[in-house]
């Protein structure tokens, strides 16, 4: 339970909890924890998800296939980061995203049933948990819309400065080239030649 509660305390879901109401409430959501091997499969998109995941240990990627059949990399998942969050208030819970084990992964699986059964004595923990699920789930939809924008950009000089433009700060500090290809949905060869150019 430790090494969940540590988690926890990183994930934008849990952190808001009280500290001394955090271990309470993880024991009554009996979360399960699975052990996975680099590569494999954490959930499939278009299964039916029934349960929130946690990242314990490791590290993991949500990948979507475009109209192209091109796997797009969505997000990197660590220590911390939940998914299957939103499908929790899903009526059609099917995932949209294939998260697939980058490293060798530990993760704590909650029940989505169990999020929203009344906990009683932990009803303030409960609330808590409830809000900062709904405030996740607004942050990943108004990001996943931030991204849909950015690839619609007709060149990847577009993509690039709109990107730009949506970090807010001067000077913009850019992220790893791989990941910055695989948000921008283009080669490294191309995104160079457009940094380069874009220095000149």
């Amino acid at each position: 339970m430790l090494e969940i509660i540590s988690a926890a305390q990183k994930s934008a879901v849990f952190s808001d909890v009280n500290t001394s109401e955090l271990p309470a409430l993880l024991t009554a959501l009996h979360p399960v924890v699975r052990s996975f091997r680099k590569g494999e499969i954490l959930v499939m998109a278009g299964y039916t998800v029934q349960e929130m995941g946690l990242i314990l240990a490791g590290e993991a990627n949500a990948i979507q296939l475009n109209a192209a059949g091109d796997a797009l990399s969505v997000a990197t998942l660590r220590t911390g980061d939940v998914f299957g969050d939103i499908l929790a208030a899903s009526k059609n819970a099917h995932s949209p995203v294939t998260v697939q084990a980058v490293t060798q992964c530990r993760v704590a699986f909650v029940r989505h049933s169990a999020i929203f059964t009344p906990l009683g004595h932990l009803h303030s923990a409960q609330c808590t948990l409830l809000q900062s699920m709904m405030r996740s789930a607004a942050d990943k939809y108004f990001a996943q819309q931030l991204r849909m924008s950015i690839l619609a950009e007709k060149t990847l000089r577009a993509k690039l400065l709109h990107w730009v433009a949506a970090q807010g700060g001067n000077p913009v500090a850019l992220p790893p080239r791989a990941q910055l290809e695989a948000y921008l949905g283009c080669e490294r060869a191309a995104l160079c030649r457009v940094l380069s150019q874009m220095k000149n």
